[in-house]
């Protein structure tokens, strides 16, 4: 299996009290819940993002369809 660049973003308070973790769906791209993610950061959770294997701003086939090429 080849290499692929996964692209992620973080979004971290002063002082965070937690982390999450916001996943995707198919057919989607972490940006659309930079709104989210921006939200839980002034309330204290550190948010991770990434664009899985083929969505968004990661590389891969685009919109890949079985499970083991995610």
């Amino acid at each position: 299996m080849s290499q692929i660049s996964l692209y992620h973003t973080r979004f971290t308070p002063k002082n965070p009290k937690y982390t999450i973790c916001i996943v995707h769906g198919l057919g989607e791209h972490s940006t659309r819940f930079k709104l989210i993610a921006d939200f839980y950061a002034r309330n204290d959770f550190e948010v991770l993002m990434v664009d899985l294997r083929g969505f968004g701003f990661s590389g891969g086939v685009r919109g890949c369809g079985e499970i083991r090429e995610l």
